[in-house]
């Protein structure tokens, strides 16, 4: 809006972006030193044979990855396509026929269901699991047998699950900590205790409306 109505741009500050350059550091620096941007790879992987497949259930995907001759030997023999072993015996193959090979497996899970596939292919050591998506998240029994989401009330939301910490220790209990704070609610935590400010002189900003626990707007 500025830049249509100044015809001037202005600089936007994006600090998410902080935490995903410090992931992909060597494509900044190719672009830096050699003046290339990197092709878009989707979900594979310039050195891995990996992608995302549709399977037979509704809007429900699987992600596979074969790191090694050893999961590809393994793959095909869950796959037990005609002609799939001999597309990819090594990891030059698979580089050169990775859009037949990603077909193949594409075609293959369209029959099956997440459950199916993700089983198997898991049993034989490949690595394959469900995209989630965030209701799916909480049905996940893996998750749930772990115990990894806890029940947090509040006062404005309600009663409802949260996840909990990635790791645990048997030495001490992990602390969760209280709710998120209303708008205000530790006003007097934060001035009287925390500031040290005299009684008089907060009571006299909350009688002005300087000092609320109310939204006013």
């Amino acid at each position: 809006m500025d830049r249509e109505n100044t015809g001037r741009g202005g600089l936007i500050e994006f600090s998410q972006a902080e935490n995903v350059m410090a992931e992909i550091g060597e494509f900044f620096l190719d672009y830096q030193f050699n003046d290339r941007d990197p092709g878009r790879l989707g979900n594979t992987d310039p050195h891995l044979l990996q992608n995302v497949f549709r399977t037979a259930d509704d809007d429900r995907w699987v992600a596979i990855s074969v790191r090694d001759d050893r999961d590809w030997a393994a793959l095909t023999g869950v796959l037990q396509r005609p002609g799939l072993a001999e597309l990819g015996p090594d990891a030059s193959s698979r580089r050169a026929q990775s859009s037949r090979i990603r077909a193949e497996i594409a075609a293959w899970c369209r029959g099956l269901r997440v459950e199916e596939i993700v089983d198997s292919l898991q049993g034989a050591g490949v690595p394959a699991g469900e995209v989630m998506s965030e209701d799916r998240l909480l049905a996940d029994p893996h998750l749930a047998a772990r115990a990894w989401f806890l029940e947090r009330s509040h006062p404005a939301v309600g009663t409802h699950r949260y996840p909990g910490h990635p790791w645990r220790s048997d030495d001490f209990e992990l602390c969760h900590g209280r709710p998120l704070p209303g708008f205000g609610e530790d006003n007097e935590y934060v001035y009287l205790e925390l500031l040290k400010w005299p009684r008089e002189r907060y009571d006299d900003l909350v009688a002005r409306g300087l000092i609320t626990d109310r939204q006013l707007a």
